[in-house]
């Protein structure tokens, strides 16, 4: 599942030539999975920057996590109704605002 979530964010994963192939596992090595959780925590990998820290792999593990539990919730409702009341919840919350300057 967080595998699957970093293709869906755009990430390159090694070992995936299309989007139409399966993953592959089995060609995601330990040191490019981290390389995509410190990416995720803000590591820009250039060409002369040191290995990500302990702070920057967990960083983008928390990430890719809240994310992956978003994407199952979603799943969840389906038919997008987590998105819609989410999006009635907040229109409510800018209508009570505006009522409240005016």
């Amino acid at each position: 599942m967080l595998v699957d979530y970093a293709i869906a964010g755009g990430f390159p994963v090694p070992g995936r030539d299309g989007p139409e192939d399966p993953l592959d596992l089995g060609a995601v090595s330990l040191g490019q999975a981290l390389l995509l959780l410190a990416r995720l925590g803000g590591y820009l990998n250039r060409r002369n920057d040191t290995p990500p820290g302990h702070q920057t792999v967990w960083e983008g593990y928390m990430r890719l996590a809240v994310g992956a539990q978003t994407l199952e919730r979603v799943e969840e409702h389906g038919d997008g109704s987590a998105y819609h009341a989410f999006a009635a919840h907040r229109q409510r919350q800018r209508e009570a605002q505006s009522r409240g300057r005016g």
